[in-house]
């Protein structure tokens, strides 16, 4: 995202009411895939079925979006 799109979608934000707003890379690291593999081996993810079921897809967001290069 271009520094003065993410500045005036901060500036936007913030107007509407939001106290924070961030902008990064659309990615994330190994360790969040594991750690879901984690949470649902332990069965922490309840009656979400989707959640195992998708699991690769939440493991990060190019597996969502593949053409999103930014994340808010």
């Amino acid at each position: 995202m271009p520094q003065t799109l993410a500045l005036a979608f901060k500036v936007k934000a913030e107007a509407e009411g939001l106290s924070v707003v961030r902008v990064t890379a659309a990615n994330l690291p190994p360790s969040v895939g594991e750690r879901l593999q984690e949470f649902v081996a332990e069965s922490q993810h309840g009656d979400m079925e989707w959640m195992a079921e998708r699991m690769h897809e939440r493991a990060n967001p190019s597996h969502l979006w593949p053409a999103a290069r930014s994340a808010i």
